[in-house]
């Protein structure tokens, strides 16, 4: 009954929150849409393209072992956050060395600082990975739907003020990076989690 109950809640607040994001949203692309031109998408489309599919292969199902396993000790969750730390870091360095040649592949030269900046993110998102683990491990999905809701609005708004300001494509780029950062302090303060640099191969084996 008690799973039942659960269940119901995560569709409950997944619904109720996913769908005035998905109104701002779509009422704010239209307008940053006015405002920036498509060269400047492009040159985003370009830099989400390659980080963007990239980076979904860095979870590794760490944080669904976190939820299955019931994981709580704090040097486990320490070495999953470290072994995603590092994977971040490297391929944010290699995409750094490669920016110029995926601009050229793509004969756009604006795009190599822009994929430079954004390889960030790698790093960015290896941050939220445990806090919003564990957040999913104590089933506390209204917290979920929240985080995620002040994420695309974030995004929306911060997108939307900079492309005003005539950041053309950087008012994509700034309106992925700033609300990304923010959520991830955000979550971390939420569950009461201190990322910290440890890792212990004898554990990780049975993660």
């Amino acid at each position: 009954m008690s799973e039942s109950r659960n269940t119901r809640s995560q569709l409950y607040w997944n619904t109720l929150l996913r769908i005035p994001a998905q109104v701002i949203n779509f009422v704010i692309s239209i307008l940053v849409a006015r405002l920036l031109m498509p060269r400047d998408f492009g040159i985003m489309g370009i830099t989400m393209m390659i980080i963007g599919y990239t980076n979904l292969f860095t979870n590794f199902g760490f944080v669904e072992a976190i939820i299955q396993k019931n994981i709580h000790d704090k040097k486990i969750l320490n070495s999953i956050f470290t072994f995603n730390l590092t994977i971040s870091c490297l391929l944010a360095g290699g995409f750094y060395l490669i920016a110029g040649l995926i601009a050229d592949f793509f004969n756009t030269p604006e795009a190599m600082m822009v994929i430079r900046v954004m390889s960030i993110v790698f790093i960015i998102t290896a941050f939220p990975i445990v806090p919003n683990a564990i957040l999913r491990r104590d089933m506390k999905f209204k917290a979920v739907a929240i985080f995620d809701l002040i994420q695309a609005i974030l995004m929306s708004i911060i997108t939307l003020l900079l492309a005003y300001k005539g950041f053309e494509y950087w008012a994509l780029v700034y309106g992925q990076i700033i609300p990304l950062a923010v959520t991830s302090v955000l979550l971390c303060i939420k569950v009461r989690y201190l990322p910290s640099l440890y890792y212990n191969n004898n554990l990780m084996k049975k993660v």
